[in-house]
């Protein structure tokens, strides 16, 4: 193999290899099915049958519409969150670094 392929080919696998690295956080909206609960030191939510943990700091608001196409949010806690209720979610794998209850 000549110099260019074997560089081609590095940096191809370079490539590859650091798209799965940087992680993406992405927005999932879901009811949850199953309330908060703690296991050790660690908070865990179920959230479409799916499991997330809830990192600590994780910034709870609470969203409201005050006016037609206004919306306000208001901080809210861990226990204020319930069975059936909507909730959006900032996630990270599975690890939740922001909740916004609606």
């Amino acid at each position: 193999m000549n110099a260019k392929k074997i560089i081609l080919y590095a940096a191809f696998i370079v490539f590859c290899l650091s798209t799965f690295a940087f992680a993406r956080a992405v927005w999932v909206e879901g009811t949850v099915t199953k309330t908060p609960y703690k296991i050790y030191n660690h908070y865990y939510i179920h959230v479409n049958g799916n499991l997330y943990k809830i990192l600590p700091n994780t910034r709870i608001t609470y969203r409201y519409e005050w006016s037609p196409g206004a919306f306000n949010e208001k901080k809210s806690s861990l226990n204020s969150i319930s069975s059936h209720q909507n909730i959006l979610m900032n996630v990270n794998h599975n690890n939740v670094s922001r909740i916004i209850i609606y």
